[in-house]
């Protein structure tokens, strides 16, 4: 009887501990969507309001405040859920919330780029000074959060997977972050296009600049020909100068010997 008793106590103590941990955990999980789903409505509503020019330098600082500090919610959740025993599924669904926030932050990426743009119209003092998450000294512009947590999206990410047990599901959601993050070189590349090579430029400069020498050389040495053949007539003329309106007779003499 007190066998029995002693085992059913362990399994009640044993349930106890997991309905104690287990909605905490699920609150990890719950917490990074619905995080995500406020963030995606939020910056909807900012590109919302700057196409139709009413977003204010004054309204682009608080967005600034609140998107910096939703990003940081979301990727403390995302930490203490990863340190959290979860399941599979629950792994997964994580994964997937992370990869919407990437997905955000880069279908956004103009969008932030415009409210850092906005909030620099304001006087220095009106600013808000935004830093990185965890604690980081030095002041950094919203885009450049947005750039951080994307990497720490990628690392978080891949630390799931591996740590998904379930191969058919681990290659599932690797494959959905190949696609959602895998694109950073394209996009590296078409920001590069729109922006002047300036090591083309040098290198077209320098070619320039060697064609330019070799033609003033050129030139150079043309004009020097010239100038050898051309001494006579400078002679001349600096000798008419010289006698002119002092003797007309050598001006005649000159004409007469002129052949």
């Amino acid at each position: 009887m007190n066998k029995f008793l002693i085992a059913l106590g362990v399994v009640v103590l044993a349930v106890v501990v997991w309905m104690a941990f287990q909605p905490d955990t699920i609150d990890y999980v719950r917490e990074v969507n619905d995080e995500v789903a406020e963030l995606e409505t939020e910056l909807a509503e900012i590109e919302a309001a700057m196409e139709a020019g009413t977003l204010t330098s004054e309204q682009a600082a608080e967005a600034q405040v609140r998107i910096a500090a939703r990003i940081d919610a979301i990727n403390t959740s995302a930490s203490a859920g990863q340190k959290s025993k979860l399941t599979d599924a629950q792994r997964a669904e994580l994964a997937a919330g992370l990869l919407r926030l990437a997905d955000a932050l880069k279908s956004y990426q103009a969008t932030l780029v415009a409210v850092d743009a906005s909030v620099m119209e304001l006087p220095e003092a009106d600013r808000p000074v935004l830093r990185r998450g965890g604690g980081g000294s030095g002041k950094v512009s919203l885009a450049v959060i947005a750039d951080e947590a994307l990497e720490t999206v990628e690392e978080q990410v891949d630390e799931i997977i591996e740590e998904i047990t379930d191969e058919e599901l681990s290659e599932e959601v690797s494959d959905s972050a190949d696609e959602t993050l895998g694109d950073d070189d394209e996009m590296s590349t078409t920001t590069d296009e729109t922006m002047p090579d300036d090591t083309d430029n040098m290198g077209d400069d320098s070619v320039n600049d060697e064609e330019t020498s070799d033609s003033d050389d050129a030139v150079g040495e043309e004009t020097g020909e010239d100038a050898e053949d051309d001494e006579p007539m400078v002679d001349v003329s600096i000798e008419a100068e010289a006698g002119f309106g002092f003797d007309e007779s050598a001006n005649d003499d000159s004409t007469e010997t002129t052949p």
